[in-house]
């Protein structure tokens, strides 16, 4: 599937386009919608740069 989003939506949340996949994938793990693997394939990247990436973004809070 394929989600078209206005530019102005990444700029105004300050966002790289490669980000934005991996923010959803978080927030979709965080709430139990996806599991972890999924949440990696999500966000294009392997488990482990997944593992790293969720736990920098927890670190943020």
């Amino acid at each position: 599937m394929t989600i078209n989003l206005p530019i102005e939506l990444l700029e105004t949340a300050q966002m790289k386009e490669t980000e934005m996949p991996r923010e959803i994938a978080i927030i979709l793990y965080q709430k139990k919608r996806i599991c972890w693997e999924k949440a990696a394939q999500l966000s294009r990247m392997t488990n482990d740069e997944f593992y790293q990436q969720f736990y920098i973004f927890l670190l943020r809070f």
